[in-house]
Order: structure tokens, then sequence, then C-alpha cells
């Protein structure tokens, strides 16, 4: 852990106690930087600490959770994004001015795990929207093509089945929350049933 490294670098160079005070911390950041170095594992700092001449800019805090990303469902992904959002609310509203920019991301695989979950949200808003635009419209369209209310009544109805019936099936024989798959599919199959 880069901090509690840098503050034991503190105290065996005589500093007291577990916060270094800002007037120091830049000179006590620079030697601790430059005596990993000279131990040749700067590069391992260099990923996870960034600083400028008069301040260090960022920093990461890595972990590893039991949480595989391949098998997650939709659900569940979504509950470990809700607690890391809460997490990261409390922890910014704690931090001192500075360190209040506070935010998770998932850097062992890029454009995976969290972010898949604001997409799969996108798309599974898109399908609903999707069924709030099409029954009304294809009820529009059947009433005035066929000229009959209780047909396009029936017809439309009978889409909606269609489409609840699949989803339905997804969800309960393979225990498939909706997700990316599932969207996409549900609005191929409204487009088929239309």
């Amino acid at each position: 852990c880069p901090v509690r490294d840098l503050i034991e670098f503190w105290k065996v160079g005589g500093g007291q106690g577990d916060v270094i005070p800002e007037d120091q911390f830049m000179g006590v950041f620079e030697r601790f930087m430059g005596a990993v170095a000279a131990r040749g594992a700067q590069s391992v700092y260099k990923e996870i600490i960034g600083a400028s001449e008069d301040k260090v800019m960022w920093a990461a805090i890595g972990f590893v959770t039991s949480a595989d990303a391949d098998s997650l469902s939709n659900a569940k992904g979504h509950f470990i994004r809700d607690v890391f959002e809460e997490l990261t609310a409390r922890l910014q509203a704690d931090a001192p001015p500075g360190m209040d920019s506070i935010f998770y991301t998932d850097l062992a695989r890029p454009g995976s795990g969290f972010t898949w979950t604001v997409v799969e949200d996108a798309l599974v808003n898109n399908l609903f929207t999707g069924f709030m635009v099409c029954f009304p419209v294809v009820f529009a369209v059947l009433v005035f093509a066929t000229g009959n209310f209780l047909l396009a009544l029936y017809a439309t109805l009978s889409i909606a089945m269609i489409v609840v019936g699949v989803l339905g099936a997804v969800q309960s024989y393979h225990k498939w929350d909706l997700g990316i798959a599932e969207s996409i599919a549900g609005v191929i199959v409204i487009g088929f049933s239309v």
C-alpha cells in the first residue's frame, strides 16, 4: 500500500504520528519516490500515484473482490455497483477538500464490469421505451389499415403476448435478468411480431 509505505518511510526518517504535516508532505513524498526509484520499484508506484512538481494529483487504491465479472448476472452486477456508489458517496462526504473527487472503476478489465452495468441500464430503458412507442403506434396503424378497432386490439395484444412469452421464458427457464442480449432480443422480437 503506497500510503502505508509512505507513512512508514516518514516514521523511519524521524516523523511522528500517522499524518504527515501538509508543509512537509511534498518533501517527504519526493524523498520517498527517490528511495523507491533507488530500489528499482518506481514503476509500481508510477502506475498508482500521479504527482506534479508541487502536489500529488491522484492516487489509486487497488483491491480484488471475489466477484467474477464473467459469471455475474445483471442484478448482482448492479447490486455490487450500488454498494460501490454508496461507499464512494460516503468517502466523498468525509474527504477533506482536494480529496473529494473519489471514484471507482474496474481497471483489471477496462470496459467491462461496472461500465457494462450502465450500458445494460440504457438498453433495458430503451427496450421499455420501445414498448411504449411500439404498441400504441401498432394499434393506431392497425386501426387505420383495417378500420376495425376490435381486430387491431386483438392483434396488438397478440404481439404483446408474444413479447411477454419470449422474455418471460428467458427469465423463468434460464433465470436470466434483462441485460444486453435480452434487451436486444426483445427489440428483435417486437420487430418480428409486428
